[in-house]
């Protein structure tokens, strides 16, 4: 009996427990039982927002992309312009460079076709007094002014200097020295390549018009034409910069001398550089090794400073030299860059 008694009163006291609990519960936290249902609300809108900003990070990643597709094009598309405006001017250059050169022949193939040049240089040649000399001065004057030469020297049979428009009667620098030995051998003219002349070491050329004797039973050479040549004068203004739309052009004139690619003309930036501005030719992205080494093309590559450029370069039919354009990579681009800037 005591037993239940117990039981009884345990059962009680749970119950009461259960119930006191459940007041508390009511009277504390009214809304305790929709807490279930807020926090699946909860969750819910959660997942719905992370939905949205991965939307928006896969719609932004995109945009992204396409815009730096877009860009990349761009410049492509204006690397590609920069390829064509340099290789259409490299060949014009190296063309009209070509026939400059070409002109200069033809003039040195006058003279020694000329029967009364060559009867005037046989008269002279016997009879050097006063008379005859003017007569020949008369004549080499017009030559000298009409085109373009800086002097005009006559030698005789031996190769020896005998008469100038200039009086300067110095031994000839080895290259005309070597080039008119040459044009006697042959008896054809010939164009001496470019060198330093005199202690003011002027840029020049000479053009050599062997003068041979054709009455005779055989041909006999009288001596030769040395039509002089100052560079900066007359070649010079062929091969200066050339200003481009955006971007200054550079145009370099370069000679192989040995395992060294020679600059033979002073640019803009470089005004005191021709003769003495070289590169080794293991430089291969360079662009004046790259011309030197043959061929043609456009390329990527770095110039004496060591900076990013853009070029082109060619070949000059007929001589011993090559041409290369340049102009910098962050220049030429640098007002695309901007319009592309805006793509993105």
């Amino acid at each position: 009996m005591a037993n239940q008694i117990l039981i009884e009163k345990q059962a009680f006291s749970l119950i009461l427990g259960k119930m006191g609990n459940l007041v508390v519960s009511v009277c504390l936290f009214p809304e305790g039982n929709d807490m279930n249902r807020q926090l699946s609300e909860y969750h819910s809108r959660s997942m719905q927002e992370r939905q949205i900003l991965f939307s928006a990070i896969i719609a932004a990643c995109f945009i992204i992309s396409i815009s730096v597709f877009a860009y990349q094009k761009h410049m492509e598309t204006m690397r590609s312009a920069c390829a064509k405006q340099l290789t259409s001017l490299i060949k014009d250059k190296c063309a009209r460079i070509a026939d400059w050169r070409g002109d200069r022949l033809a003039d040195a193939m006058m003279l020694l076709d000329s029967p009364f040049f060559v009867d005037a240089f046989r008269n002279w040649i016997a009879d050097r007094s006063e008379q005859p000399t003017q007569k020949m001065t008369n004549r080499l004057r017009i030559i000298q002014l009409y085109r373009n030469y800086s002097d005009v020297m006559l030698l005789d049979a031996d190769g020896k200097a005998v008469f100038s428009l200039s009086g300067e009667l110095s031994k000839l620098e080895n290259e005309p020295a070597r080039a008119v030995s040459s044009a006697i051998a042959t008896r054809m003219p010939l164009l001496s390549d470019l060198y330093q002349r005199g202690k003011d070491k002027t840029p020049g050329m000479d053009v050599i018009a062997p003068i041979s004797d054709r009455n005779s039973e055989r041909v006999t050479l009288l001596g030769a034409v040395v039509l002089r040549l100052d560079a900066e004068k007359t070649l010079y203004p062929l091969i200066s910069s050339t200003a481009g739309d955006k971007a200054e052009i550079e145009t370099w004139l370069i000679r192989r001398e040995e395992e060294y690619a020679v600059l033979l003309n002073n640019p803009g930036a470089n005004p005191n550089s021709a003769f003495t501005q070289k590169c080794v030719l293991s430089e291969h992205t360079h662009p004046a090794v790259m011309a030197a080494l043959g061929g043609s093309g456009f390329a990527e590559g770095r110039d004496w400073r060591g900076t990013a450029v853009f070029s082109s370069y060619g070949q000059i039919a007929g001589s011993p030299w090559s041409l290369a354009m340049k102009m910098d990579k962050s220049e030429s681009l640098s007002g695309w860059q901007s319009q592309g800037g805006l793509i993105i």
